[in-house]
């Protein structure tokens, strides 16, 4: 249960819905009381989401934060269940998990909102110390890639100003931390920052490689989750989600909003460029421009994108998902589930990774000792 200053909510609803887009500058929170049966904590809450499918009806969605936890959390979200595609993008946390993965927790409950009960909604974790602590990681920061400009470009365009605005781009961005309030009162975390944001910049500028800065098994196998899945949202510059391990010194992904299950047509390393010595500021082509990563990605994605994999996985958390999808039926009946599109991807995957040919081979030139070869690569993958 929420009690909240809800008429300021419900203004800074229409000025978004009057935009047509949401974008959280300044103090939007309000003091809140947040209730979880016998457990009652002080807190403080806003409006989340930037794109107004959070503010529909009357089921919009919630950041909340607070000095004590509750839930085994002190920040986290709430929305419908809808925007992250119901029981699919719990599965897709599991996933993470089982693979060893930085993952949130994901869950669903009833809502009730200044007495209004406002049905079933999910509750995702939010990132904070919590999540470093149950995913069994030393304290470190966690980072993004700050989008603010992006979103002043998106602005724009809803304006009908579509300019070229370089300064929305990835090149233009600043790697920071979350919940700086606690980072900023932590030497410890102002330190993981510092370091983790060094290692980002670097890796930006092409002066250090992926394996120099992430942690190559990790990113290899996140990646093929997401292949997995079709999740390819959470891998534009503007939502990735990072984490410095002050053990391995090196950075993690931190599995957020993948928006699943949806097609794969293009796996995630299926984007090299012609050139890489001419990649540029792009985050992905320089993620994939590693020999070692690339090689570990492909791997995982061998052994992810596997029907007897996602058998063995669906066995272990089947008796959960049916608790999750009963809470959902409570409201959501009417929506169909099943687990098809994932052995549809499985499918595609691997037909796109098993290649009927790699090259054309022809003979440019021979002697009695020699011959010389003209080979022509028949897809986009780089081929040994």
């Amino acid at each position: 249960m929420l009690h909240l200053l809800y008429t300021f909510i419900k203004n800074k609803r229409q000025e978004a819905l009057d935009r047509g887009i949401q974008v959280n500058k300044g103090d939007n929170y309000v003091s809140c009381t947040v209730q979880d049966g016998t457990n009652t904590v002080e807190g403080e809450m806003r409006l989340k989401g930037h794109m107004t499918d959070h503010l529909e009806g009357d089921k919009w969605s919630f950041r909340v934060k607070t000095e004590d936890e509750i839930m085994g959390m002190y920040r986290f979200s709430l929305q419908n269940p809808a925007t992250r595609n119901y029981a699919y993008e719990w599965i897709y946390h599991q996933l993470l998990g089982h693979e060893g993965i930085i993952h949130l927790k994901y869950d669903f409950l009833n809502l009730t909102l200044n007495d209004q009960d406002l049905g079933i909604y999910a509750i995702e974790e939010h990132f904070g110390q919590h999540i470093l602590r149950d995913n069994n990681r030393p304290p470190g920061a966690i980072l993004r890639w700050n989008p603010e400009l992006y979103w002043e470009h998106r602005l724009d365009e809803l304006d009908g100003l579509y300019l070229d605005e370089s300064y929305s781009n990835y090149s233009s961005s600043v790697a920071e931390p979350y919940d700086k309030g606690v980072v900023k009162k932590d030497g410890q975390l102002i330190e993981t920052y510092q370091k983790g944001a060094s290692l980002l910049e670097a890796f930006r500028r092409g002066e250090k490689s992926t394996s120099e800065v992430f942690d190559v098994d990790k990113m290899a196998r996140f990646h093929a989750v997401i292949d997995l899945v079709g999740g390819y949202h959470s891998l534009d510059w503007s939502d990735v989600k990072l984490y410095y391990n002050s053990e391995t010194k090196r950075i993690e992904p931190v599995g957020y909003e993948s928006f699943s299950v949806r097609e794969t047509v293009k796996i995630a390393g299926q984007r090299t460029p012609e050139d890489y010595a001419t990649i540029g500021f792009d985050y992905h082509d320089r993620l994939f421009a590693d020999r070692s990563f690339f090689e570990a990605y492909i791997q995982h994605l061998n052994r992810i994108a596997n029907p007897a994999y996602f058998d063995n996985f669906m066995q272990t958390i089947e008796a959960e998902l049916d608790q999750k999808r009963g809470i959902l039926a409570h409201e959501f009946a009417y929506i169909k589930f099943s687990l098809t599109p994932y052995y549809d991807n499985i499918d595609r995957i691997r037909h796109n990774i098993e290649l009927p040919k790699p090259f054309h081979a022809f003979i440019q030139n021979k002697t009695d000792s020699t011959v010389q070869l003209s080979l022509t690569p028949v897809s986009d993958y780089p081929i040994d």
